[in-house]
C-alpha cells in the first residue's frame, strides 16, 4: 500500500488461504490513485455494513467507523442522506453502495469531497463521470460472502490476539420488554441503528430518525458518555429535526438507568 495509518509506516494487503471469495481480495480498482492502509479500513467497514442491508443503502465511513448511513428508494437519495447526517464527518470519507450506481450518483458524488466509492457495479456513464472526477477511486466489490472461518487479529506487545469475527445477523428473535411495543417507523429506525452500532468500535450509541443516522458516537469509555457525545452532536448538527419522525436509539452495552434517563430526556422514544 502507498502508506500504513501515518504516511512514515509500511503497510500491506495480504490475502487469507481459505478466506472468503468475496471479499477485498476481490476488489476491482477501476480508477484513482493507490490505497494507503486507512482506505482499506474505511472501504472495508462501509462494505462489509452496506451488505447487511436488502433495501437500497449508503454508507459513509470515516476512520474506520460510520460516519452517516441512508436508507432510501434510491441510491442517489441514499448517498445525499448518508451526507445531510453528518457533512463534517462524511468530508474524505468512503461511501459504499449495496445497488449500482447510476449516473445521477455518480453527479451527486462529484458534488462533494469522497475519496474513494465502492459499489457491485457502476453503469457506463457513472463510470465516466467518477473517473474525471481527481482523486476519486473507484472500486467494484460484489456482493459479500460470509466465510465461518476468517477472525479478526490485533497485535499487542510481545503477541497477537484472535477471535473469530463477528457475523450475527439481525434476525427475528426481537424481544419487546416493555408495555409499549415500538411502532413500524420506530422498528424499521431501531433495526438500522442496531446495525450501525455494530459496526461502530464500543461504547457505541446510534441515533436514527426516518431511515437515516443523525448521530453516531463510538469508542467512549462508558454508554452514559457515548449517549451524551451522540445527544450534542445530533444537537449540533441537526438543531433543529425536521418532519416528525421518531428518534430512536441503539447501544452495543448494557443501559444504567442514568444512561436511559439521559437518552429519554433527549427525545428518544425508543431504544
Amino acid at each position: 500500500l502507498a502508506y500504513g495509518e501515518n504516511r512514515h509506516q509500511n503497510a500491506a494487503f495480504y490475502a487469507l488461504s481459505g478466506a472468503r471469495p468475496r471479499g477485498l481480495n476481490a476488489a476491482r480498482i477501476l480508477s484513482g490513485g493507490p490505497f494507503n492502509l486507512n482506505h482499506y479500513l474505511d472501504l472495508n467497514l462501509a462494505f462489509e455494513l452496506a451488505a447487511e442491508f436488502e433495501e437500497p443503502v449508503c454508507v459513509i465511513a470515516k476512520h474506520a467507523r460510520p460516519a452517516g448511513v441512508c436508507l432510501a428508494a434510491k441510491p442517489a437519495d441514499c448517498f445525499r442522506g448518508a451526507v445531510k447526517a453528518d457533512p463534517a464527518g462524511s468530508a474524505g470519507g468512503t461511501a459504499a453502495f449495496n445497488r449500482q450506481v447510476d449516473a445521477e450518483t455518480a453527479r451527486a458524488l462529484k458534488e462533494y469531497f469522497i475519496e474513494s466509492v465502492t459499489a457491485p457495479d457502476y453503469s457506463k456513464e457513472a463510470l465516466a463521470l467518477l473517473r474525471a472526477k481527481e482523486g476519486l477511486r473507484v472500486v467494484a466489490l460484489p456482493a459479500a460472502v460470509l466465510s465461518p472461518r476468517e477472525v479478526e487479529i490485533y497485535s499487542v506487545a510481545g503477541g497477537l490476539l484472535m477471535e473469530s469475527k463477528d457475523q450475527e445477523v439481525f434476525g427475528a428473535e426481537l424481544q419487546f420488554v416493555t408495555r409499549r411495543k415500538p411502532s413500524d417507523e420506530e422498528l424499521r429506525s431501531l433495526k438500522l441503528a442496531w446495525k450501525i452500532s455494530k459496526y461502530a468500535r464500543t461504547y457505541a450509541v446510534a441515533l436514527v430518525s426516518g431511515g437515516a443516522s443523525v448521530a453516531v458516537s463510538a469508542g467512549e469509555s462508558s454508554t452514559y458518555d457515548a449517549v451524551r457525545s451522540a445527544v450534542l452532536k445530533l444537537k449540533d448538527k441537526h438543531p433543529i429535526m425536521e418532519g416528525r419522525a421518531p428518534l430512536v436509539m441503539a447501544c452495543d452495552a448494557a443501559l444504567p438507568l442514568k444512561t436511559l434517563e439521559a437518552a429519554l430526556s433527549a427525545g428518544i422514544s425508543a431504544v
